[in-house]
């Protein structure tokens, strides 16, 4: 029964195309598979990050059916990747917005029309809507005082954290540049 369980993962693994994946609490990219077993390099630390970790661990395949799977791959060359940016109330949001917005158009810029292609022929096949690939910026307020800026961009799977970090830095780069102004500059 274990044997067939196991097989059965494999299976399961093999054909979703998984290549980066979260399983249980384990994140990172698929280096290795066989039958019974799976080996990732891990990425982390935490769920925030990019970086590997120097570590890989070996998953066996029934995991696969026991416990949900998390494919970071929309479709092999591209991903639609979403982190936030925490703001306090009183900060121009507007203008951070707007600073950020810019700021990952321009890291997208290189690949931005492969990206739109990419994806809308994998949204179209599945039968799926997304309004825009394009980077986009919401905004929610997870508690009294913050502001998140919560941004979706397409990036190329295998280059996430490194535009990441792009974005952030011409981000904070630009605020320093221009900072917001303060309550007595606006009175």
């Amino acid at each position: 029964m274990r044997r067939r369980r196991r097989l059965s993962g494999s299976f399961l693994k093999v054909s979703s195309g998984s290549f980066s994946i979260e399983v249980n609490t384990l994140r990172g990219d698929v280096i290795d598979q066989t039958l019974l077993a799976t080996r990732i390099m891990e990425v982390g630390p935490g769920p925030h990050s990019h970086m590997y970790t120097g570590k890989t661990i070996v998953v066996p395949n029934s995991i696969f059916l026991t416990d949900p799977v998390i494919n970071y791959s929309i479709t092999p060359k591209f991903v639609l990747h979403m982190f936030l940016l925490p703001l306090k109330a009183e900060e121009n949001w507007q203008q951070a917005e707007e600073v950020l917005l810019a700021a990952a158009n321009e890291v997208c810029q290189g690949f931005i029309e492969e990206a739109r292609l990419t994806i809308s022929r994998m949204i179209s096949r599945e039968g799926l809507e997304i309004s825009t690939i394009d980077p986009r910026i919401t905004i929610s307020i997870p508690e009294p005082g913050l502001i998140n800026l919560n941004i979706r961009v397409p990036l190329p799977g295998d280059q996430v954290g490194r535009n990441e970090q792009e974005i952030i830095r011409r981000f904070l780069a630009r605020r320093i540049e221009r900072p917001p102004p303060t309550v007595l500059d606006t009175q």
